[in-house]
């Protein structure tokens, strides 16, 4: 219900998560190095199954996810490791076929050609050549073995 991201600089952001309490916007790093455990700031919003990207620049977004009254969120932060702080980026959709793309270099969305399936409940990864690999479930579907690869040369899946 949490995310955990492997940074560039070799520790792991462990951002959100579900407790008896419920949501939660705390943040914390683990160095492998030494095995201790470091918070960092905390996101803006409080949120659960979210998705986490770790971006060419460094810095890791986090998007969508449910919030402290148990709706649907389509909020992003971006998480700046110099800083260990987060910060606002614009608005995605969610239960959406035409995603949007982020562009790392001007912290903003855009709207790209259509997936073949809606998706929800799924997981985003940034791949080293910056195309994006989108995995898991469907609208309407409890699992999809699918996968969506957007190609960033030509912008569309």
């Amino acid at each position: 219900m949490h995310t955990t991201s492997l940074l560039p600089n070799g520790k792991v952001l462990v951002a959100g998560g579900y407790t008896l309490g419920g949501p939660h916007s705390s943040t914390e790093l683990y160095d492998p190095l030494t095995g201790n455990w470091l918070l960092t700031g905390s996101m803006n919003v409080s949120r659960y199954q979210h998705t986490a990207s770790v971006l060419s620049n460094g810095k890791v977004l986090v998007s969508s996810g449910f919030t402290d009254d148990e709706t649907f969120s389509n909020s992003s932060e971006l998480y700046d490791p110099m800083t260990g702080t987060w910060k606002f980026v614009a608005i995605t959709g969610a239960f959406n076929e035409s995603p949007d793309v982020f562009g790392p270099s001007t912290e903003t969305w855009t709207t790209t050609s259509s997936m073949y399936h809606i998706r929800w409940d799924h997981r985003v990864v940034t791949l080293p050549n910056e195309n994006i690999l989108v995995v898991g479930n469907s609208r309407g579907s409890s699992s999809n073995n699918s996968a969506g690869l957007y190609n960033s040369s030509v912008k569309s899946f």
